[in-house]
């Protein structure tokens, strides 16, 4: 069930948007910051023969991938790097008017790390424009290596699924004359 909250009479709904608008930029910042910040200490701390055991089946491993989600579209660069800054594009616009604070901060993990995977694909560029590999690091061994900019696209999902999931639960359907 979605909750509106009630504003007080001084508090204008653009207020609030606006409000959202800047804490979803903050959080989406942070986001593509962490991610660069992570992915520099591994290409620096990391070779492609060196890795660190953290804990159980977790170390750190520098692996750059030039490809989507688990390494698929490998040699389709140019088209990746497009696909992607459009959906950051769309991400953009979508993140100026969010249903909820939910749905807001799911908006702004995606966006953050769509950006920091597309800075990736602009400055890691070996052959050209748009051509970057992604550094990936973070290993459980059992599931493709991923990068902080991941775990903020997935998360992001996750809390927009749930989000979605919610709201249609709390939706009285109206009857409609097909019904019978």
């Amino acid at each position: 069930m979605q909750v509106r909250e009630r504003l007080a009479p001084s508090v204008s709904h653009s207020a609030v948007r606006s409000t959202r608008s800047v804490s979803i930029g903050i959080i989406a910042i942070v986001v593509l910051l962490l991610d660069q910040l992570t992915k520099l200490w591994a290409a620096a701390a990391l070779d492609d023969h060196h890795s660190i055991h953290v804990v159980w089946k977790l170390r750190l491993l520098l692996v750059r991938n030039p490809g989507t989600a688990f390494s698929l579209g490998e040699g389709k660069g140019p088209l990746l790097g497009v696909i992607a800054c459009v959906v950051v594009v769309v991400l953009v616009r979508l993140a100026r008017q969010p249903r909820t604070v939910v749905s807001a901060v799911g908006l702004a993990l995606i966006l953050g790390g769509a950006a920091g995977n597309v800075v990736d694909r602009i400055v890691r560029s070996p052959h050209g424009f748009l051509t970057g590999h992604v550094v990936d690091f973070i290993d459980f061994q059992f599931w493709p290596v991923f990068n902080v900019a991941d775990m903020g696209v997935t998360c992001g999902i996750l809390l927009v699924i749930f989000e979605l999931q919610d709201s249609s639960r709390g939706e009285v359907k109206a009857p409609s004359a097909l019904d019978g």
